[in-house]
């Protein structure tokens, strides 16, 4: 039970290069279950990142890197955060990108 019921503090952040505003927008925190899917958030994190990048992100393919390594959208949140970051600091710290998809890494999620 402790398992089903464990959560992942995550900041969400934008690539900095994708930045188009004077200052890079705040940050966005969320405490996701372990068992969950990062694209769940898919919705609110354009809403929140809409005004800071360069194209419309409604048309735009929304995807998350940790250091460098961008993110499988199919595998649960604490499958992601035991496989690339375990033991580092909280929140876990993801960067969110709408530009440059990595087709040759990652599978396209259906919307």
């Amino acid at each position: 039970r402790r398992c089903f019921d464990a959560c992942v503090p995550v900041m969400f952040t934008l690539a900095a290069h994708e930045v188009a505003i004077s200052s890079a927008p705040s940050p966005y925190f969320a405490l996701l279950p372990r068992n969950s899917y990062i694209t769940l958030r898919a919705a609110r994190l354009r809403d929140h990142f809409a005004t800071a990048v360069t194209a419309a992100p409604g048309g735009a393919e929304l995807w998350f890197d940790y250091d460098g390594v961008p993110l499988k959208w199919h595998y649960p949140v604490g499958v992601l955060y035991d496989l690339y970051a375990p033991g580092d600091a909280l929140p876990w710290t993801v960067t969110v990108h709408f530009h440059g998809f990595p087709a040759a890494k990652l599978l396209r999620c259906p919307d």
